[in-house]
């Protein structure tokens, strides 16, 4: 469309004008010689006569005056040339920034072609890790799982040798022996305890309460509980430490008959109480503990343990 008015402009630029190519002055045109025929006497005709034209006169052309029509013909011309070279120039330009849209368009693709390699790249990358992530999860659930069972035996093992070591290494305070003092016979009865430690670690806040008292022998009977004297021990015992008490019974309560059945054995003498410690343990401790004098052991002044009565914890 751009290209037909530019060229219609050009034709109608140089398209001649009839009025605008006249000359001030025109030349005659050569003038054939007429022959004028004059009539001939008596024939009814007359004889021709000639007569020669040498030239026609010079004719005076004015030339036409140009008026609006003409110059308004001229400035639409001049007009339509100069909005064709700014199609023309538009035209480039359009071309230009359409080139250059196409080249921003290739480097956009060939960008969002880059991003989307890269966005693979990384989706691999990321498959890759969380395959790792996945294997270092099962490496550490299994060392978890070998971890909690080497714990649980650790455990065990730790436990068994607190055990252990509360067993063998806690105080144990019992009795060692005890005696009557003086000579066999009535009259006034004392008798004297040796409590000591056969642990291997110290005996903690170590304190007993004791008491003599005339039973039949292997009788079943209560024993009543043991009275605060004043004293009773209360010491850290340490390891094969000892300690005595004297234990007496009540004035009066053994006579010359109490005397023969202790000495067959009809009846006794029993020494009996409660030793409380702690030991390194913090745990607390105790012992009970009931001895006779009868029979045999009585002419000896010594004290055995009975069948019963006799715990520790």
């Amino acid at each position: 469309m751009l290209m037909t008015s530019v060229l219609l402009v050009a034709l109608g630029l140089f398209q001649p004008n009839p009025l605008l190519h006249s000359s001030s002055t025109k030349a005659a045109a050569p003038v054939q010689p007429a022959t004028a025929q004059a009539p001939i006497a008596g024939s009814g005709s007359a004889a021709p006569t000639t007569v020669d034209v040498k030239s026609l006169p010079p004719v005076t052309v004015n030339p036409a005056r140009k008026d609006w029509a003409d110059w308004g013909y001229w400035a639409f011309g001049g007009l339509l040339v100069i909005v064709g070279i700014f199609q023309v120039a538009l035209l480039y330009r359009t071309v230009t920034i359409g080139q250059k849209q196409r080249d921003l368009l290739d480097q956009q693709t060939k960008l969002v072609e880059r991003q989307a390699n890269l966005m693979e790249r990384q989706a691999n990358l990321m498959e890759r890790q969380a395959t790792s992530l996945e294997e270092s999860i099962q490496v550490a659930e299994k060392n978890a799982a070998a971890a909690s069972e080497s714990s649980k035996a650790a455990i065990a093992t730790v436990k068994q040798m607190r055990g252990s070591a509360r067993t063998e290494l806690r105080a144990r305070v019992s009795v060692v022996s005890a005696k009557r003092l003086g000579v066999a016979g009535a009259g006034s009865y004392q008798a004297e305890i040796t409590i000591k430690n056969f642990g291997k670690v110290t005996a903690y806040r170590c304190t007993c309460l004791a008491a003599l008292a005339l039973r039949i022998n292997n009788s079943s009977d209560e024993f009543p509980s043991p009275r605060i004297v004043g004293d009773e021990p209360n010491v850290a015992l340490p390891p094969n430490g000892e300690f005595t008490m004297v234990r007496h019974l009540e004035p009066g309560t053994f006579q010359p008959h109490q005397h023969t059945d202790v000495m067959n054995g009809t009846q006794a003498v029993y020494f009996y109480g409660k030793i409380t410690y702690r030991d390194g343990f913090q745990s607390g401790r105790y012992t009970e503990f009931r001895m006779k004098c009868c029979g045999p052991d009585y002419s000896l002044n010594r004290f055995a343990f009975s069948d019963k009565g006799n715990t520790a914890g």
